[in-house]
């Protein structure tokens, strides 16, 4: 069944993450995503142009290439925060500070298209950079002209694969329904696997350790993934919540060291364990509960967070 034809009507959800690795051979990492709220036009020319060649007295080729790939975002407002994380700017106490030596970083930037009869188009842009914005203030006149905040820059490709960008439609029958859920707060690439990341935590076998096993599973079976994000165990240790059970009250907090103990160096593989050492809060023989909320920062390299699960009544070795 093909695609139907339905022409663009609307924009709506810009969001940006900022790009935080790009290595060749390797694999791109993001930042915390952020909201552009009130986009009001996402534009984007790839300057292609071609170069005829005439010989024997006829046209006999064609070569196609791409220029400076254009691209500019419209805004109702910027938030001055946001502004200053766009523009490599200084913000503090309210106040954004205008400096010679800010560089403008590089960002993905995807959006939410609109067409006629309500399909929806996810697209990102992998990598972005963005010029400082023009001002242009006027006084207040016998009507209202809303002054709009016009972001101009340029995407590249990516150093570790090559891409640019990627689209799909919501209406095309072979769409990636998953990929469309998760568009707005992952980068999504071709083979992004948006499996449901799971865990399981039990006690450990030597003193006042628990485990963590992290795992991805379909109908096919377990799946291969990573866990290599430099900061994930510290968000593990401030996201896993371990309490010491009492008797009455709401228990004491601990505080653990967690390392990778499954399968090694290279954080790859179908299961994925980490040991956590409680160091404050409970001794041996104590009871613990453990838990991790919805949409924390524990993830897998496909930026999916991993789901919210709860154990109660561990009792550490």
């Amino acid at each position: 069944m093909a695609t139907p034809q339905a022409g663009v009507i609307g924009l709506s959800n810009v969001v940006a993450w900022p790009l935080n690795t790009d290595p060749v051979g390797g694999t791109a990492t993001y930042g915390t995503v952020f909201s552009l709220a009130g986009a009001a036009e996402l534009s984007f020319d790839p300057a292609a142009s071609q170069t005829p060649y005439f010989g024997d007295d006829s046209l006999i080729a064609v070569g196609a290439t791409t220029g400076f790939r254009k691209l500019s975002v419209k805004l109702y407002d910027i938030d001055p925060a946001n502004l200053a994380t766009l523009m490599g700017q200084t913000y503090a106490n309210g106040q954004l500070l205008d400096k010679g030596s800010d560089t403008s970083p590089y960002f993905a930037i995807a959006g939410q298209v609109l067409r006629n009869g309500g399909a929806t188009q996810p697209v990102i842009f992998y990598k972005c950079q963005f010029m400082k914005p023009k001002s242009d203030w006027k006084t207040k006149g016998a009507t209202i002209n809303f002054v709009e905040v016009q972001l101009d820059g340029a995407t590249v490709a990516l150093t570790s694969n090559g891409q640019y960008s990627l689209t799909q439609r919501s209406d095309d029958p072979s769409v990636s329904a998953s990929a469309a859920a998760a568009w707005y707060t992952t980068p999504q690439f071709t083979n992004t696997d948006n499996t449901a990341l799971s865990v399981v935590f039990a006690a450990g076998g030597t003193t006042k350790t628990i485990t963590a096993t992290f795992s991805k599973a379909s109908a096919s079976g377990a799946i291969a993934f990573t866990m290599a994000n430099s900061s994930l165990l510290t968000y593990m240790a401030s996201q896993i919540l371990v309490v010491k059970s009492v008797a009455a009250g709401a228990g004491t907090g601990c505080t653990l060291t967690w390392v990778l103990t499954t399968p090694g160096a290279g954080f790859s593989n179908n299961t994925i364990v980490f040991t956590g050492t409680v160091t404050a809060g409970a001794v041996a023989a104590d009871n613990v509960t453990v838990a991790v909320g919805a949409n924390s920062s524990v993830k897998d390299n496909n930026g999916v967070s991993v789901t919210a699960v709860g154990k109660g009544y561990l009792t550490l070795a």
